[in-house]
């Protein structure tokens, strides 16, 4: 299998983390931790703000129309469950952008 861009992996990540039926709401900080921990390599809270926003573009802008919230009394980030109860990029096939970044 080709490898992976790190934005991608890094999306992955934070899906991972805004699904965890356990933490339903990380932190910033959490986000960091588990990409840090996963790709073992540092990564800034603007990159994964970038991301953040990255994420919730639409397909049509290489985005996966995430909707992603910030729930400012708990400092920390969701999915929106009641409007896309099921919402995940795991069912999300490549987009063009990470196509071209393969080939």
């Amino acid at each position: 299998m080709p490898p992976k861009s790190d934005a991608t992996l890094r999306y992955k990540i934070i899906d991972e983390c805004l699904t965890n039926i356990y933490k339903r709401y990380p932190t910033m900080d959490d986000l960091i931790y588990a990409i840090e921990r996963k790709l073992k390599t540092k990564v800034s809270r603007e990159t994964v703000q970038k991301d953040i926003g990255n994420m919730k573009k639409s397909e049509a802008d290489g985005g996966y129309n995430a909707p992603i919230k910030f729930r400012k009394s708990r400092n920390s980030y969701y999915y929106d469950l009641d409007s896309f109860p099921d919402f995940t990029i795991q069912t999300f096939g490549l987009n063009d952008k990470e196509i071209e970044a393969i080939e």
